[in-house]
């Protein structure tokens, strides 16, 4: 475990291993004692939802400020090897494109 303003942090491969273990994707994670949000960017990474929260107000910070980190970096990431789309703007008229398929034949 990395040093992360957590007196006690764990690795994150032990959340995430659980996780996977026992819930699906889309499934709810409780994490009663947040500290700094590795069971919750565990549950990120492995598709689920969380909810968590902790006494102390300080540690729901610093868990809100990593996850917010982590997600910041899945957007960098997925942007860096996604090309932009090209969108369409309101009340300007698209370019109609036809193109020629190729046929099998008619039905009998």
């Amino acid at each position: 475990a990395s040093k992360v303003g957590h007196p006690a942090p764990f690795p994150i491969e032990l959340p995430y291993r659980l996780i996977q273990l026992y819930t699906f994707e889309d499934d709810v994670v409780l994490d009663p004692f947040v500290g700094s949000g590795t069971a919750c960017i565990a549950a990120l990474k492995t598709k689920r939802n969380y909810v968590a929260y902790d006494i102390d107000k300080n540690y729901c910070d610093l868990a809100e400020q990593r996850i917010k980190q982590f997600l910041q970096e899945q957007v960098t990431l997925f942007s860096e090897k996604n090309p932009p789309l090209n969108r369409a703007k309101l009340g300007v008229p698209l370019k109609a494109e036809r193109k020629t398929c190729g046929s099998t034949g008619s039905p009998s």
